[in-house]
């Protein structure tokens, strides 16, 4: 992956712009060369994510060539899901692990990790559950996410983001480079038909 420091400030505006207003999906940019990879969307966001300061987990279902590359780019530490910053999760993985990532405590909340999951399409269509809370005007839909079980998926968010301030944040990339973020202050529900 070649670095780009402006294509990093536009994708950090992006991911911001995206975490700030939860109903909002954007595209992150890359080189023209890695347009064609399928997980440049994970390499983009290690870039603008890790540093030598913080640790990050890598599913075993993610290629060890990425984690090393990541690795090699920001000299971040490669740590356990219990104790990661940030975990770079599949999709079909995601729960057990968003399950043991670290909440953060009461003195120190934003020690929560970040999860990134790797989807495969994040569709423009409204899922049938609706998403509440700061940077929400009234209501938005959760996107429709492709092979995602977004039922499995409200339970485990709002299990891991009960207790206030305390927490976990997402944010879902695909291989179209489409971002969608979650900060732990959103609410998920089921529309009632």
């Amino acid at each position: 992956m070649i670095e780009n420091e402006s294509i990093n400030q536009v994708n950090f505006r992006t991911m911001l712009s995206c975490m700030s207003l939860p109903t909002s999906i954007g595209i992150l940019e890359c080189s023209f060369e890695d347009k064609e990879n399928p997980l440049v969307s994970l390499l983009l966001c290690a870039q603008l994510l890790l540093d030598a300061e913080v640790s990050f987990f890598v599913s075993d279902n993610i290629s060890r060539d990425v984690a090393k590359e990541m690795v090699a780019k920001t000299k971040a530490i490669v740590s356990t899901e219990e104790s990661a910053d940030y975990l770079f999760l599949m999709k079909e993985d995601s729960t057990s692990k968003i399950n043991r990532a670290k909440k953060g405590t009461m003195e120190s909340p934003e020690k929560g990790a970040t999860c990134l999951i790797y989807v495969k399409e994040i569709s423009q269509e409204p899922s049938s559950f609706v998403l509440t809370g700061p940077g929400i005007e009234d209501f938005s839909f959760f996107p429709l996410i492709e092979d995602f079980n977004l039922i499995e998926f409200s339970h485990t968010f709002a299990k891991v983001n009960c207790e206030f301030p305390m927490g976990i944040d997402f944010i879902f990339i695909d291989s179209l480079r489409q971002i969608f973020c979650l900060p732990r202050t959103t609410k998920i529900e089921r529309k009632v038909q």
